[in-house]
């Protein structure tokens, strides 16, 4: 059987701090998510995302392992102008309507949990802890204060097909 688990961990943004136009991250994630049957399953995924807003475009690299099992490659690119995901594993591609909300910029009505800062000295990065709803999903998400840039993200919720996540 062929399992195809492709999440981009970006939120929805709709207007206010705004990450660059164009950005590369490395991310990696441990969720659980029930699907719409009821099951519960596990995944741990780490993935390499650039991300284009000029064009319109996502680009990621993943490594998953799903309820503990090997470990398997895949390429997902989100088109955001057709509104189609095509994920390329073992050679195949498999085309599908896109699940996730296109990147953009944190709501102005998202509330401020908590400003600090992420290491030390000359590396000190000042961040800014948000809160938001994001269509069924509560989200936390941490940027940097100079431009917005994403560094942590944590939500729990539903997605759009109805499967329940902890991010």
């Amino acid at each position: 059987m062929t399992r195809f688990v492709t999440l981009v961990l970006l939120p929805a943004f709709v207007l206010g701090c705004c990450p660059p136009k164009q950005w590369r991250g490395m991310v990696f994630v441990d969720y659980s998510m029930r699907g719409a049957d009821g099951i519960g399953h596990r995944s741990e995924m780490s993935e390499g995302l650039i991300y284009d807003q000029t064009v319109r475009k996502l680009v990621t690299n993943q490594t998953l392992s799903v309820d503990g099992g090997p470990e398997f490659h895949q390429t997902a690119l989100l088109d955001y102008n057709t509104g189609m995901e095509y994920i390329v594993r073992d050679n195949k591609c498999t085309k599908m309507n896109i699940t996730t909300m296109e990147p953009g910029c944190i709501p102005t009505n998202a509330t401020v949990m908590n400003q600090s800062y992420m290491g030390a000295g000359a590396a000190k990065v000042k961040t800014t802890m948000y809160r938001f709803e994001d269509e069924q999903m509560l989200v936390y998400l941490t940027v940097a204060d100079d431009g917005c840039v994403p560094i942590f993200y944590e939500g729990a919720g539903m997605n759009r097909k109805g499967g329940i996540y902890n991010l």
